[in-house]
């Protein structure tokens, strides 16, 4: 299955292509893939194709005195923002469909996690930088760290176990994590694309559709048919589809 990422932006965001920022580099499509791949792939998403990565070429932004930072925005990562703080700052949302989509990880309670853990095991999962409440959490913002004593039992042991959960509140560099103080994230955020699903006896139509508000999966959600325009209310499924009978 490819991946498909479509560039989400204002009119504003595009410029002719002969267009040039006052440091005479501005930031391209082929810059926003390059990121965007790099990103992917470092959270678990497998190899990426260059190719895979579709995003209009006419796009240009005034470049970026660092590498821009690039964040989820909800448990499926069917949007991911990337954010430049240059000299002129810039964000964009781009929308991520096909398999590089994940499920997000429960909530593991801590007497479901000493049943198999061994005795010794001193690990815990602690923030790299200042992240706000409503981070959706993934490997490029934490990291695991040994610890002399054992954790206390809400401790997360684990990036496997963190990635994908959303901050109830700020943490600090080096705070660690624990069921505490994540949630598990909406698998849908309101305005990303979900496919609409009705039919009957013998047959079913599939139509796009966006979200008009956060939900997760088995909930009711209305969602917008970006056909018709019309709202209507359906049941969140897996992969962002919404069952409407």
């Amino acid at each position: 299955m490819r991946r498909t990422l479509l560039l989400a932006a204002t009119a504003a965001a595009l410029a002719a292509p002969g267009a040039a920022s006052a440091n005479g580099a501005d930031w391209t499509a082929d810059d926003l893939r390059r990121v965007v791949k790099t990103w992917l792939e470092s959270n678990g998403r497998g190899a990426v194709a260059g190719d895979d990565l579709l995003i209009d070429d006419r796009f240009r932004k005034p470049a970026c005195g660092q590498e821009p930072n690039v964040a989820a925005r909800s448990a499926r990562s069917t949007s991911v923002l990337v954010r430049c703080a240059g000299p002129t700052p810039w964000e964009i949302v781009i929308r991520v469909e096909g398999d590089a989509q994940k499920a997000t990880p429960a909530v593991v309670t801590g007497a479901a996690r000493r049943a198999g853990e061994a005795d010794d095991d001193r690990k815990v999962v602690v923030a790299k930088a200042n992240l706000t409440a409503g981070t959706i959490l993934t490997a490029d913002v934490l990291e695991e760290r040994a610890v002399d004593t054992a954790p206390g039992a809400a401790a997360i042991r684990s990036l496997d176990e963190a990635k994908g959960l959303r901050l109830i509140g700020a943490v600090q560099p080096g705070a660690v994590l624990t069921t505490r103080n994540v949630a598990r994230a909406p698998h849908v955020l309101k305005g990303e694309p979900v496919t609409i699903q009705s039919g009957g006896s013998g047959f079913e139509v599939n139509m796009p559709g966006r979200a008009e508000a956060d939900a997760y999966e088995g909930s009711l959600i209305s969602v917008r048919n970006m056909r018709s325009g019309t709202i209507v209310t359906g049941r969140l499924g897996p992969g962002g589809i919404v069952v409407v009978r």
